[in-house]
């Protein structure tokens, strides 16, 4: 691409097209890497002859493809003579590459000014604000000599512009011009690297389902888990209900995975329907966290999931590529996290999203647009899925001890915190042992078990340990998808439920656990820094997803009985009308049967009634108790939830 001065056919709304400079842009740059493309009839080992000519890059392999077909991550060797020393000699390099037929592009990753890097790729994304803005936007990438200009598969009016070294201008020039000239909103499409917040014969290790204390399950607090086998005696989950996990890919053949998975998909261009790159065998932990969702329960092997009778499928979002100074880094696109968000709703008809991932502040794109693709995104998915209803889209809060991050913390987005096997926000000094600290504070939501949890892993030697488990994944990636099996569990007993409803049953019904203390008036009950609502009781939720389908069905006539609040702490206030003089009695009894209280009025004239109960009155047990309206030998019977 040539990185010069370029005239674009510049065009503002409606306004006539005209012509004008495109300022070449040229920020800082990292002096360790750089990304090209090849081109299509050229292999990786024609550009690694290239590479070798130029005597400062370390040999190529097909570790380091990236997942969309015909681009390598090249490194340059520190210890070469010929490698360039500063920012000039690196674009001179960049130049001499794109001399040669077999490269398609060469691009930097840009350096921010905290050090953070982003890949340039080809694409530019550009938003336009209404369709009659088409027009121009064809003009500029015929001018430009744009490889392609297409529409985004699932946001209305988001276009990709393709560019390649023969094109007027480079992608970095184009959009920091393009900002501001009328457009919703203009975005380099980044490579940026996402933060992983990282009779079944393993089930006495699952201790985030049922905390015995044993050695086994690290030591913890008996009872410090979710209650999801007391939620299980409700529902273990209902195949209609279909949870995506958005990550690096599912193992989709191992044996406690395939009787619920569906058919996925790989949003980073690769091809592979949701399962891992295979050129990083080690790559289990998309496994990991569908295993926490949705490993098959009761088939005598492995692990239980959460919601073990719902249905997965897996969406590949990221995916992992050679690092020769360290780990695998992970990599992935602003577009690719769009279209994993909006594929899973709209194709895979997805009613929760698991996304085990997110991004430092510091590591955001570097324009002002830059997080805005999938934001789009999410908003829509917000809006639209589920019939209009919406859809519960949770995110780790990350595992540096910060402020949660992107895109979790987001309004309508349900960011996770991990718990202990003891009840503590995770933290250097939880009793785990383990040197790592949850993020959390403002936009924190709820909290579930992140330390020690038992997955599934790739089959064999590959994955984190060798064989078809992994019994320590830990962070709050694990914490993610055990709170997203908790909302499947709710949507299980009760699918009606709209996102806005079942969040408040989620985190309403929320066990205030580890000490802290849980203030404010919320509209979903009180809340505290370290664990948001607290941490989740997959029972009390279930539970309550259960009367609300209950206060869901039509009635003739139900006296306009109300219970308030339900779920209830230490007080419950009944309310009925009377249309006639009648007599009434009022019942509550627990699950046994046995009467809780019981008061008799011989008549009561008609109109509004309210009658409060506090603990002198009746001794409130947390769990499920029945109360009956009796008027004129007519029972109406509501569901309460205690909660502590």
């Amino acid at each position: 691409m040539k990185h010069l001065f370029a005239l674009l056919l510049l065009w503002q709304l409606a306004q006539p097209i005209y012509s004008q400079a495109i300022p070449k842009i040229m920020p800082p740059v990292s002096l360790e890497r750089i990304l090209v493309g090849i081109q299509p009839g050229f292999s990786l080992e024609a550009v690694g002859e290239i590479f070798a000519e130029a005597q400062c890059f370390l040999p190529t392999d097909e570790r380091m493809l990236l997942s969309r077909g015909g681009q390598v991550l090249a490194w340059l060797d520190p210890n070469a003579s010929q490698r360039p020393t500063n920012e000039v000699d690196l674009y001179s390099l960049l130049e001499q590459l794109e001399q040669n037929p077999a490269i398609r592009f060469a691009h930097p990753f840009v350096k921010s000014p905290n050090g953070a890097l982003f890949g340039i790729t080809e694409t530019v994304l550009i938003k336009l604000k209404n369709g009659k803005q088409l027009e121009g936007l064809k003009a500029i990438a015929q001018y430009l000599g744009a490889v392609s200009l297409r529409e985004n598969k699932f946001i209305s009016e988001l276009y990709h512009l393709e560019l390649d070294k023969y094109s007027l201008a480079d992608p970095m020039s184009i959009a920091v011009y393009l900002q501001g000239k009328g457009f919703e909103y203009v975005d380099l499409d980044y490579l940026i690297n996402p933060i992983v917040a990282t009779n079944d014969v393993f089930f006495n290790r699952q201790w985030s389902i049922k905390n015995t204390g044993s050695f086994a399950q690290g030591s913890g607090t008996p009872g410090a888990d979710m209650a999801v086998e007391d939620a299980w005696n409700i529902t273990t989950g209902d195949p209609n209900v279909r949870i995506a996990i958005i990550d690096s890919g599912t193992d989709t053949t191992h044996p406690d995975l395939m009787p619920n998975l569906l058919s996925g998909y790989d949003a980073t261009g690769g091809g592979s329907e949701g399962y891992p790159n295979t050129t990083f065998p080690n790559d289990a932990h998309g496994t990991n966290c569908a295993g926490i969702v949705g490993a098959k329960g009761e088939n005598t092997i492995g692990i239980a999931g959460v919601c073990y009778d719902c249905s997965i499928f897996p969406v590949k979002v990221f995916y992992y590529v050679f690092n020769p100074f360290g780990n695998p880094l992970p990599f992935s696109r602003g577009s690719d996290m769009a279209d994993a968000i909006s594929w899973a709703w709209q194709v895979g008809g997805a009613d929760v999203l698991s996304s085990s991932w997110g991004i430092l502040d510091n590591l955001i794109p570097v324009l002002p647009d830059g997080t805005a693709p999938a934001e789009n995104a999410i908003q829509l998915a917000l809006d639209s899925a589920r019939g209009g209803k919406g859809i519960a889209m949770f995110f780790s809060s990350g595992n540096d001890g910060g402020k949660p991050i992107w895109p979790g913390r987001l309004y309508g987005c349900i960011s996770v915190n991990a718990t202990s096997m003891c009840d503590q926000a995770k933290t250097p000094t939880s009793c785990d042992g383990q040197n790592w600290a949850g993020n959390w504070g403002d936009s924190l939501d709820v909290s579930a078990p992140g330390v020690r949890v038992a997955a599934t892993d790739l089959r064999g030697n590959n994955g984190y340990a060798p064989g078809d488990y992994y019994l320590t994944f830990g962070g709050t990636s694990a914490a993610c998808p055990n709170a997203a099996g908790v909302m499947g569990l709710i949507l299980s007993v009760n699918p009606n439920l709209s996102f806005k409803d079942a969040r408040f049953i989620l985190e309403s019904t929320c066990d205030k656990v580890g000490g802290y203390s849980y203030t404010g008036t919320l509209p979903n009950g009180s809340w505290a820094p370290e664990l948001g609502h607290g941490r989740l009781n997959a029972y009390n939720a279930v539970q309550a997803a259960q009367i609300s389908l209950a206060s869901n069905l039509p009635e003739k006539q139900d006296f306009d009985l109300e219970i308030i609040p339900n779920p209830a702490t230490n007080f419950i206030n009944i309310a009925y009308h009377l249309s006639e003089i009648s007599p009434v009695s009022i019942e509550i009894r627990d699950v046994a049967g046995r009467s809780l209280f019981h008061k008799d009025w011989e008549q009561q004239a008609p109109g509004p009634y309210k009658l409060k109960l506090t603990q002198s009155d009746i001794f409130l047990q947390p769990g499920l108790v029945f109360l009956t309206l009796n008027v004129s030998g007519f029972n109406f019977t509501r569901k309460i939830l205690i909660i502590r």
